[in-house]
């Protein structure tokens, strides 16, 4: 799986850096997020609080042609520990990487629509009180995004991401009704609304942007009654961000 991980991340790497040496009127672009994610899981925690709004980044460099076709790499990262009084300690640290083709489209003067697809690395260890809960593969990306003109340069947006990934589990081979080491399947549903406005400088313009963001990753969390890695871990949070393209 490791193998067919670094293939398909130079593929990707490959198809992004060709796109943006062919065309003509070359658009690049790049841009950094901070994220303050409150993680938990579809079983709920002894606490009520066990984790507070967490900080993560979001990191990304892409190329866009004068038709609105473009590619893009993506990666996030997470990884935070906290003490439930009931369970113990929890730890959760993630980090993947996507690969997308997007286009978009202009559906009127104050409209704009994105469809993206692509590929998703994905690297997750989980501890729930000594219990893991890893996994590591790659998958199908879809994205959507649209968008609402508000004033001369800002856009009111909404954005969605799913994938479907394949690849490696492994869990606490304690338990008799799971091998240490499994094939597994993970859904991964992402959703955001919020608020980017640009500022031109030269040849250069800038997109500040706001937003508030909910996440479901399915089967990434163990349920908290019988420990088994079947449950949901879910964010929730805001996100801050600046882009750059030129």
């Amino acid at each position: 799986m490791r193998t067919l991980s670094l293939r398909a991340i130079a593929l990707m790497i490959a198809v992004t850096l060709g796109l943006g040496m062919s065309a003509a009127q070359a658009q690049w672009n790049a841009q950094a997020e901070a994220l303050f994610l409150r993680p938990g899981v579809s079983g709920g925690n002894g606490d009520d609080n066990v984790f507070g709004f967490e900080e993560a980044s979001r990191i990304g460099v892409g190329y866009q042609n004068s038709c609105g076709v473009g590619a893009r790499v993506n990666w996030f990262q997470f990884d935070h520990e906290a003490d439930d009084s009931d369970v113990g300690e929890l730890a959760f640290d993630t980090h993947q990487v996507d690969f997308e083709l997007y286009k978009q489209l202009g559906l009127a003067s104050n409209l704009m629509l994105e469809f993206s697809g692509g590929l998703r690395y994905n690297n997750t260890e989980h501890d729930y009180d000594g219990e893991p809960n890893d996994f590591e593969g790659v998958g199908g990306l879809f994205g959507v995004k649209a968008g609402l003109k508000a004033g001369c340069n800002g856009l009111l947006y909404t954005r969605a991401k799913w994938s479907v990934l394949m690849g490696d589990g492994v869990h606490d081979g304690n338990d008799e009704d799971l091998d240490p080491a499994f094939d597994s399947i993970r859904q991964q549903t992402e959703i955001g609304v919020g608020y980017e406005h640009k500022l031109c400088m030269g040849g250069t313009t800038l997109t500040p942007r706001v937003g508030f963001e909910w996440w479901n990753w399915d089967g990434f969390g163990i349920d908290p009654v019988d420990e088994h890695p079947d449950t949901s871990i879910g964010f929730v949070g805001f996100v801050v961000g600046l882009g750059a393209s030129f």
